[in-house]
């Protein structure tokens, strides 16, 4: 049964909006200037000074007014957002990190970028470490051609980086000064990196603190040396019986090893040629935890001095330092015995690491086994080989990890969020989107109510979800920001038997100058008033890199509009997309009386069984069904549509081939005559008797000659609640 409702739903595409307070930062009374071109250069020299003098407050006082003053013409400095923001979090000011996060904002909005060219060009090469190679390439070269798009999309790196969307401040940024700031500190071996550190600087921006630092000296043993030593000269043994024809002819194959204190000279003098060779002993490695990266054993950076180049720096491996005389090949005095010391180093040096990590404990074993098993190892021929072994193995398991790591992904705990949006025209054929919004944060709220319990046994948790779209433009300027608290429902469950998850609806204006949105879920617990340390201290965090102990978790997605990639048609009868779902008995919690859509719309287009089907959708274009141009007066567009439900037989396998084919089917065809060139439908469809199964919907619109002008498909399935 069909049940037409006369629902001349309207749709504003105006987003709701709330007002966001930006962080102002009160400034003291500044004689009147005159903010000429000059003058700034002069502000933005004498700042400088202060923060040499260690004023770094007077400093982003004095440029406050420059700020004001630019920006209200639409203008940045770039040079002083990047002092700005770089003076701060070296000195540690923590309350005026939301003031640092604007400066640098503000600064990407340079109009002066070829004044600001090398600057831009520094704070690519900064980022170089965070970002891919692809998109540190595109950079480089856009630079060249486009640097305000390079600033717009820095912008954009790190508004997508950011952990907390709706804080005053963007977190993942001042973790990243903050880095910068403690490697200028701690990294002075050279100056070799963007940040003015030596490579240990690079990896510190790039993860942080490191789970472990091992420290230390390489020794060369002359007692494992000489073990060694007598393992190769087996070696060399079995490959003289079979080449009678290796040594100078003196002694039998056998004699020649058989004798011990020949093989005792020989050993020494092994031991006096390894010892002979100059290595770089000072070695620091850095070890992160696997489960912090998302990978199954730990990562290693190793640093020290390079052999040949003697510049302290990262290594792939420990044969960086030895040099490369030492895996000359030579022949020993005593009985024409060839051999290079390299790979009596490089084992020497991995068993030295063995207890450092598990990763240099097999290359340690794994090579010991190849060295007394494979005697053309100590020639020179297997040289590049065994160099770059183990080299490649490191490196191949520190290309698995990400491009970088925030204290935020092991803190903050994240829920699942996703998103579906409708294409639709305004009154003006203007496109909007409805979008649904859904998130499942009902783990999180479980995990955290034990805990608060513990925590706090004499007061009540209070949850809050909220959900939250922002609406930037294509050089990620906000322009907007639309908020809901949505239910979560630990009572009521989806047709698949899921619990229901939180949902909001939201109207988006398309615009293609205001291409970027983000959904963010944020979930609080209220109750706590203050930061919990022992809690920030078991998620791993503290320090500035705090996160307010009232946010429980929150996790961002960025919303592709699809009416800019696939438009719906301005000129031919149309639909707009289907809004499917159904209104469950009773339940006005679900469905508030203030809700965008009169009905339930579920994240999957599943309805339980004895609902009826609820759609809502728009047609567009009507006066293009009307042929007869040649009469000028005004008539009713009239159209009908065609709705019809369709599905396999349900009677199974068995029926199929032994029965006739049945079919549930229900189609009918309905009328209309309006005026208007487009028109709101609410339909309600009853399928209380459809028992569970795959179903297709097929909406067809047919002009007043039945001829079809348009068609809709939508596949649905009916599954039981129990």
């Amino acid at each position: 049964m069909f049940r037409v409702m006369d629902f001349p739903l309207k749709l504003n595409a105006a987003p709701i909006c709330i007002t966001i307070t930006f962080f102002f930062w009160v400034i003291p009374a500044f004689a009147s200037l005159s903010h000429g071109k000059d003058l700034n250069e002069d502000v933005y020299k004498r700042g400088l000074e202060l923060i040499d003098q260690n004023e770094v407050e007077a400093a982003i006082n004095l440029w406050i007014p420059i700020k004001a003053e630019l920006e209200s013409k639409g203008c940045g400095d770039f040079r002083i957002g990047i002092k700005a923001i770089e003076s701060i979090t070296e000195a540690g000011l923590t309350r005026l990190y939301p003031l640092a996060t604007e400066f640098y904002f503000w600064g990407l909005s340079s109009c002066d970028t070829e004044r600001d060219r090398d600057y831009i060009m520094d704070e690519i090469y900064r980022l170089e470490p965070l970002v891919s190679p692809i998109v540190f390439n595109s950079w480089i070269k856009l630079a060249q051609t486009d640097k305000q798009q390079v600033l717009s999309e820095i912008r954009g790196f790190f508004i997508k980086q950011n952990p907390l969307q709706t804080t005053s401040r963007n977190e993942r940024l001042i973790e990243h000064w903050e880095r910068i700031a403690h490697a200028r500190k701690h990294f002075q071996r050279n100056s070799s990196s963007a940040y003015g550190t030596d490579d240990r600087g690079i990896i510190y921006v790039r993860y942080g603190e490191p789970d472990k630092i091992e420290s230390g000296n390489f020794t060369l043993n002359m007692d494992d040396i000489l073990s060694i030593s007598s393992e190769i000269l087996y070696q060399q043994q079995e490959a003289r019986m079979n080449d009678p024809t290796m040594g100078d002819g003196i002694q039998s194959a056998s004699a020649w090893i058989s004798d011990e204190i020949f093989r005792d000279n020989l050993s020494k003098l092994i031991g006096e040629q390894v010892l002979s060779q100059r290595v770089t002993t000072e070695y620091e490695v850095w070890i992160y935890n696997h489960y912090n990266l998302g990978q199954n054993r730990n990562t290693t950076f190793l640093f020290g001095v390079d052999a040949r180049t003697q510049r302290y720096g990262m290594y792939p491996s420990i044969e960086a330092f030895i040099p490369l005389s030492a895996f000359r090949e030579r022949t020993m005095r005593l009985g024409g015995f060839r051999f290079n010391a390299g790979p009596v180093i490089q084992l020497a040096f991995y068993k030295e690491l063995r207890f450092v990590d598990d990763t240099f404990n097999d290359i340690y074993y794994d090579y010991f086994d190849r060295l007394m098993s494979d005697r053309s190892i100590i020639g020179e021929s297997s040289y590049s080989h065994m160099y770059y072994r183990y080299a490649d193995q490191l490196e191949g398991i520190r290309n698995a990890i990400p491009a970088n790591v925030s204290l935020y992904d092991q803190g903050l705990a994240e829920f699942e969020i996703t998103y579906t949006s409708y294409r639709f025209f305004d009154e003006d054929l203007q496109p909007y989107e409805i979008v649904f919004f859904y998130s499942m944060p009902h783990q999180e709220i479980l995990t955290d109510y034990y805990s608060f319990g513990e925590l706090n046994p004499d007061a009540s948790p209070e949850y809050h979800l909220r959900h939250s779209l922002d609406w930037y433009t294509n050089d990620w300027t906000l322009i907007e920001r639309t908020t809901d608290f949505p239910l979560v429902f630990f009572d009521k469950f989806t047709a698949d038997g899921r619990l229901m998850p939180a949902s909001s609806s939201f109207t988006v204006p398309v615009d293609e100058a205001a291409g970027n949105l983000l959904f963010t879920g944020t979930l609080f617990n209220r109750a706590y008033t203050d930061y919990d340390q022992s809690q920030l201290a078991s998620a791993g965090i503290s320090g500035s890199a705090a996160i307010p102990a009232d946010i429980l978790a929150e996790t961002s997605l960025e919303v592709d509009l699809r009416s800019i990639e696939m438009p719906l048609s301005k000129q031919e009868p149309t639909f707009s997309d289907v809004i499917l779902g159904y209104t469950p008995e009773g339940d006005h919690e679900l469905v508030p009386p203030e809700a965008l859509i009169p009905f339930h719309v579920p994240m999957n287009p599943v309805i339980p069984v004895g609902a009826d089907l609820d759609l809502f959708f728009d047609v567009y274009n009507l006066d293009a069904l009307n042929k007869d141009t040649a009469n000028e007066s005004p008539e009713p567009n009239v159209y009908m549509l065609r709705y019809r439900i369709q599905a396999p037989d349900q009677r199974g396998l068995f029926g199929r081939i032994f029965g006739s084919r049945q079919e549930q089917e229900q189609s009918v065809v309905l009328s209309f005559s309006t005026m208007e060139r487009s028109f709101n439908h609410y339909l309600s469809i009853e399928t209380s008797h459809y028992p569970e199964g795959d179903y297709e919907l097929v909406i067809t619109l047919l002009g007043e000659d039945e001829t079809m002008a348009a068609e809709k498909r939508l596949p649905f399935q009916i599954l039981s609640e129990e």
